[in-house]
């Protein structure tokens, strides 16, 4: 082995040191259980089952909607985004579990097709109230068209 050699293995072994060393203080660790993480480390969500139901609420609501999708509800007010919250209900269970303090209610309009947060606020909402919060906003959902209530929150 040359000494070109010898710096070119150096280098590299320099690179995939600072590599590991990066992704560890990032939080990712290489998983030694499982063969399909040892060389893709990845960063893993566990979802509750309560994810898991708003997941398929979100189905139930509105299935392979665009992400601005609103929708012209019976009572003639629009219903928008995954979880169809209606503008109204939205800026007051934003406000009722202090989601975004600081945001004025012309700015919530812009958080409304947002899906991941329409599935916090709708956790708070359950949370709080339960089957009977799940029963009166989604309706359709859980009763008429089969989705059942929630899992009884964990937390």
């Amino acid at each position: 082995m040359t000494l070109k050699h010898f710096v070119w293995a150096a280098i590299i072994a320099l690179a995939i040191f600072g590599a590991y060393a990066t992704l560890r203080s990032l939080g990712y660790e290489l998983d030694k259980k499982e063969k399909n993480n040892r060389y893709f480390p990845t960063k893993e969500v566990r979802k509750d089952m309560l994810d898991l139901w708003l997941d398929r609420l979100a189905d139930f609501e509105c299935q392979n909607c665009p992400d601005n999708f609103r929708h012209l509800d019976k009572n003639n007010l629009y219903s928008y985004g995954c979880l169809q919250f209606q503008k109204n209900t939205f800026y007051a269970e934003v406000r009722r579990y202090k989601l975004l303090p600081f945001t004025e209610d012309a700015e919530l309009m812009n958080w409304i097709y947002d899906c991941q947060f329409q599935k916090s606020l709708a956790r708070y909402m359950i949370q709080a109230g339960g089957f009977a919060s799940a029963r009166s906003h989604w309706y359709t959902s859980v009763v008429l068209r089969g989705l059942g209530y929630p899992p009884v929150p964990e937390n």
